[in-house]
């Protein structure tokens, strides 16, 4: 059975040991609820990378929500090896790598291998078409192009780039728009955010 945070644990968040980012907060106390609810295993990947479409360009994800799964197990000290599942997410050069660390996954949990690979097919099925969706979504978001109209902007570009990769891609496509005032959002902020910061 998979059971999800239904809470940020206030008590979690207080064990964070530096200051970090505000997901990184959500984290610590999410995570507290899951020990709250005496779960058997915590599934917290280290997401090293995404899929690049640019060739010899390395997409690499926010340093600290890689390294989620390290600190995590230093404010959590309870938390044991065994009880913590976390793979390497790594999509830079395919699935293959990525759907290995899950049928290891599996392994542990005692699920066959040919099961683990079906469900890692149906659930990267399932992640390109909620991406999909979304993106959809926000451009049909009353907010979204209010928020374009706000900032006179003539387009709104909708990347998710990992940190690494952002300015060098806001300005890409500035360039690409021959001065036109563009707004971007990169998906990790929120809209008025990103909008407030160009």
């Amino acid at each position: 059975k998979v059971v999800l945070s239904r809470t940020i644990s206030d008590v979690g968040s207080a064990r964070v040991e530096s200051n970090y980012c505000y997901p990184a907060d959500i984290a610590h106390g999410t995570i507290q609820d899951l020990m709250d609810q005496k779960v058997d295993y915590i599934f917290i990947p280290h997401f090293k990378d995404i899929q690049s479409y640019e060739k010899n360009v390395q997409c690499n994800t926010c340093p600290v929500t890689q390294s989620l799964p390290y600190y995590i197990k230093k404010a959590f000290t309870e938390i044991t090896e065994e009880k913590l599942l976390a793979p390497i997410i790594n999509f830079m050069n395919g699935n293959t790598s990525t759907r290995k660390e899950m049928i290891q996954i599996g392994k542990k949990l005692g699920i066959k291998q040919k099961v683990s690979r079906h469900a890692f097919e149906i659930a990267l099925k399932k992640q390109k078409e909620q991406f999909i969706e979304a993106a959809e979504r926000i451009s049909k978001d009353a907010t979204v192009t209010s928020a374009i109209r706000e900032a006179y902007a003539n387009a709104l570009a909708i990347t998710k780039l990992p940190p690494n990769q952002q300015k060098a891609a806001s300005k890409k496509f500035a360039d690409t728009v021959k001065g036109n005032k563009v707004a971007t959002w990169f998906g990790t902020m929120t809209y008025k955010a990103q909008l407030d910061a160009e």
